[in-house]
């Protein structure tokens, strides 16, 4: 197994716990398919694959083409802009699964910040993309 194929799947069980949890935590700012449920899982899996694969290809391009901006904003924000544009990468890849409905800013801001705890978590355990 090639050393990227490790790092997208280690990035996949991440954030496939990471959606668990969002589902779990966040129910009234994002709505999943009622849990225990065929679609349930189906959609918790797909959203996981949808997420890893943006912020591991999607994600590192949009802070490139940003970075004028994220810099800037950076420092007059104290890194408030960087929350942010994860909460746009979250809502792109929601987008992405049918099932999946973010009904507000705070769920998306909230959901990112979730998901990117559980994946620093993930990261540390079982490596990041030089690991």
């Amino acid at each position: 197994m090639t050393r990227e194929l490790r790092y997208l799947l280690a990035r996949f069980v991440t954030c496939f716990f990471a959606a668990l949890a969002v589902a779990a935590l966040i129910p009234e700012g994002i709505s999943f398919p009622p849990a225990g449920t065929n679609d349930y899982w189906t959609t918790i899996t797909a959203f996981a694959a949808v997420l890893a694969l943006v912020n591991a290809y999607v994600r590192p391009v949009v802070d490139v083409l940003l970075k004028p901006v994220t810099c800037v904003l950076g420092v007059l924000t104290l890194g408030l802009s960087h929350i942010l544009v994860s909460a746009g990468v979250f809502w792109l890849a929601a987008q992405a699964v049918e099932a999946i409905e973010i009904r507000n800013v705070v769920g998306a801001v909230v959901g990112s910040i979730l998901v990117g705890l559980v994946n620093m978590g993930g990261s540390l355990l079982l490596g990041g993309r030089e690991g």
